[in-house]
């Protein structure tokens, strides 16, 4: 039942760069992760912590880069395993006679030794020993768990909450396209607040419709849609940029849908704070950018017209840009807004340097492909909906 649950979810995952949101990546890996936590199939925390490495270098080889999200996730979990495992074992070692813990750690050591070379592989330097109860670390274990997951349900209302801190009466914002983070951060602003704001629709997506139809029933806002072209020239009137990301890299810059990168250097020429509004889980621990994707380029131009005198021709539609660090003003997360210098001290606080890349169990995806397992990733089509592409959660 778990082997067909993870194929599941990795089949999920390979698609969701597809119109799933973010967040719903997020819950569905841990929701999956939590029921290994819970299952009785690992012994000690080595165990544990080898088995989810090793689920994600898989997504990491197979979902390519539309898993980033779920590794977050799952580096994120690494991390909480080790604080409760060290939390333990500084209760249990403060708990126990001297003479006693000698003795645990002395009966533990083969138990060490056999799994070191498995941790090895999986690119795991954990060698403290387990000599406190696994029931009672396993309960705490799932309690930190739920709460991450709480956190990942507020995670969007939590941006939304600090909208009055950035935004003020009778200013001028414009965004680009749609974001569902964006649109309940202007949403939560206008409950007291009254201002403007001016979408560029997001060619050739047009998802910037959509959140100005969304935006269209609140009363104090003045809702303006322009094409992208218009962008440089309204510009000067605009006090600032607003935009949602995929994903905010450790750089401080990030991968945002196309066009922003083009808003983004307009508003430095004129001298307007651009501020992401992204979650923690799409914090990830890469200082390059991220794998592009592209997209077909029927929404660029239709076959009917490309098949005219356009033979040596090729036609690029790419779903992401790339918004370097220096024309990023503010990054918001969940827990509050910080200069992009300090998403390296974000990236600390919520990974362990040892989970910033994983190592896939190639056997196993080498049995899956024989099998036929990674034909159904496959059978996904060449090109996603555009729609659904570049609408940001």
């Amino acid at each position: 039942m778990e082997g067909q649950k993870k194929e599941e979810l990795l089949a999920f995952i390979a698609t969701s760069d597809s119109g799933h949101p973010s967040s719903k990546v997020a819950l569905r890996t841990l929701k999956f992760v939590q029921e290994i936590c819970a299952s009785d199939s690992w012994e000690n925390t080595e165990q544990l912590l080898s088995r989810l490495r090793e689920l994600g270098g898989e997504i990491q080889y197979l979902a390519k880069s539309g898993g980033y999200v779920a590794l977050n996730v799952i580096r994120r979990v690494l991390n909480i395993i080790r604080e409760e495992h060290n939390r333990h074992q500084n209760k249990t070692s403060a708990q126990t006679p001297p003479e006693l813990h000698r003795l645990a750690l002395e009966s533990s050591k083969s138990r060490e030794d056999g799994s070191e070379s498995t941790a090895r592989e999986n690119g795991s330097t954990f060698r403290a020993p387990d000599v406190y109860p696994l029931d009672e670390f396993k309960d705490d274990l799932l309690d930190a768990l739920a709460e991450l997951q709480m956190e990942i349900e507020l995670s969007i209302s939590n941006i939304a909450a600090q909208a009055l801190e950035h935004i003020h009466a009778d200013e001028v914002i414009m965004t680009l396209g749609f974001s569902q983070t964006v649109l309940e951060f202007f949403v939560q602003a206008a409950k007291k607040r009254k201002f403007r704001v001016i979408i560029a629709q997001g060619s050739p997506f047009n998802t910037g419709e959509n959140l100005a139809v969304a935006l269209s029933n609140e009363k104090k806002l003045d809702v303006t849609l322009i094409t992208d072209a218009s962008i440089a020239a309204v510009m000067p009137r605009v006090h600032k940029v607003i935009l949602g990301a995929y994903a905010v890299l450790a750089t401080g810059g990030c991968r945002a849908t196309i066009g922003a990168y083009n808003m983004a250097l307009a508003a430095k020429r004129h001298a307007v704070p651009v501020i992401i509004c992204a979650p923690l889980y799409k914090l990830t621990p890469s200082h390059k950018p991220l794998q592009d994707k592209f997209l077909s380029p029927e929404q660029v131009l239709s076959y009917g017209e490309g098949q005219k005198n356009m033979e040596n021709s090729q036609i690029i539609n790419p779903a992401f840009d790339h918004v370097p660090v220096e024309l990023v003003t503010l990054f918001i997360s969940n827990i509050g807004g910080n200069s992009p210098s300090y998403v390296y001290q974000l990236l600390k606080e919520q990974y362990d340097s040892e989970d910033y890349s994983f190592s896939a169990n190639f056997s196993d995806v080498e049995t899956r492909k024989q099998s036929g397992g990674d034909l159904e990733l496959k059978k996904q089509p060449m090109y996603a909906s555009a729609k659904e592409e570049s609408v940001v959660s």
